[in-house]
């Protein structure tokens, strides 16, 4: 869970400084995590100024090569209110220990 927690560290300061310039979260319609690495189309673009994570050709995935949960707004968490991205956990299965399912959001 160490790589998995270090990988959302760095989603969380990527989202935070997307928000920054664009002044909203990534959304689905926007690619998710993708928008934090390759730049969306549409009104946003314009005030894009990523890459905010390092440019890969996949979205970040946990220490067990699965791809990371992101929801915006939050559908799992309901302590957070802008959005939510988690891993499942080697298990690949929801569980409230933090040690199994890894989270951040806002």
């Amino acid at each position: 869970a160490g790589q998995t927690n270090m990988t959302l560290t760095k989603i969380k300061s990527a989202v935070t400084a997307y928000k920054m310039d664009v002044g909203h979260v990534p959304s689905k319609q926007e690619g998710g995590l993708s928008a934090l690495y390759k730049k969306p189309s549409g009104p946003t673009a314009e005030r894009w100024h990523g890459p905010y994570l390092e440019e890969t050709e996949d979205d970040p995935q946990d220490a067990w090569h699965n791809d990371l949960t992101y929801n915006s707004p939050p559908m799992r968490f309901k302590k957070y209110k802008q959005y939510e991205v988690f891993s499942l956990g080697e298990a690949q299965e929801e569980d409230e220990d933090t040690e199994k399912n890894p989270r951040i959001g806002q």
